[in-house]
């Protein structure tokens, strides 16, 4: 079976909207991340990580989680895995899933993102792309920081998926993939908002 080719979404500030909406897209559903982005929950604001570094977000929902948040709303069934260690590198894990599609990777750390000029002054910077292929060469992902198309090879996929200097990171090598619509949402049911306790 021939991949149909996915359309590319960038905005960098927003990687882990504009990845979910590019995996939407994959399947056919056009959803702008200026709607998935509100939709995750991840709030608005900043903290001042201990190491010093300012991660533009609120603490209380992390963006890994804030994709499944939105998608739940928008109506949709996926997988969202991890490993609880870091010595469970579950690249062969990857290699099946993207035979059936796309996947979210993330949080990264794009330090070790090497296909972009800027990696080396990105260290500990939190990002999400979406991963398309995979072969001996490597993985093949559409950055939403400008950087459609790209290749990264497995040994700095591993170091960036690793992503050790993220502070809100759950787990190890997450991703989100098998996509699926399990329910129809209009605008009244997707802001609606359930008090009942």
């Amino acid at each position: 079976m021939k991949k149909q080719p996915i359309p590319y979404v960038g905005s960098g500030a927003y990687c882990y909207s504009n990845s979910t909406a590019m995996l939407l897209a994959s399947i056919g559903e056009i959803i702008s991340p200026n709607l998935i982005e509100p939709l995750t929950g991840v709030g608005l604001g900043a903290t001042l990580e201990k190491s010093g570094l300012l991660f533009f977000s609120h603490s209380n929902l992390s963006p890994d989680l804030g994709i499944g948040n939105a998608l739940d709303i928008l109506g949709f069934s996926y997988q969202s895995k991890f490993n609880q260690t870091k010595s469970k590198f579950p690249i062969e894990e990857l290699k099946r899933a993207l035979v059936n599609g796309p996947a979210i990777l993330g949080p990264l750390d794009m330090g070790y993102l090497t296909y972009n000029p800027n990696h080396k002054f990105l260290k500990g910077v939190d990002h999400f792309v979406l991963a398309y292929d995979i072969n001996a060469d490597g993985i093949f992902l559409h950055d939403p920081a400008g950087f459609p198309c790209v290749r990264l090879s497995i040994k700095d996929l591993k170091n960036a998926w690793t992503a050790d200097s993220i502070s809100y990171r759950q787990g190890y090598y997450r991703y989100i993939t098998s996509i699926k619509r399990i329910a129809d949402r209009d605008e009244k049911d997707i802001y609606r908002v359930d008090c009942t306790p």
